[in-house]
């Protein structure tokens, strides 16, 4: 599956390091929307901006029991 303009463009994004871009992106990959379905990626970009400290990335990592970094518990 090609991804979608909307994944290309957050793509570009996240990898300049906007967490927001990031988190999208996640979502957009864990969900298999505009792109192929791929959980481990989803995480590997929400972990991104989480680390980073944005907050929605933050609580979709603790709703999901993916913060077991030190780094994603020590920003809480």
């Amino acid at each position: 599956m090609a991804k979608s303009k909307k994944a290309r463009t957050l793509s570009k994004q996240a990898h300049r390091g906007i967490p927001e871009a990031q988190y999208a992106l996640g979502l957009c990959y864990y969900e298999g929307k505009g792109v192929a379905k791929d959980e481990r990626k989803g995480v590997e970009w929400i972990r991104e901006a989480a680390l980073q400290g944005y907050k929605p990335a933050k609580d979709w990592m603790e709703d999901y029991a993916f913060d077991d970094d030190p780094g994603v518990q020590a920003e809480s």
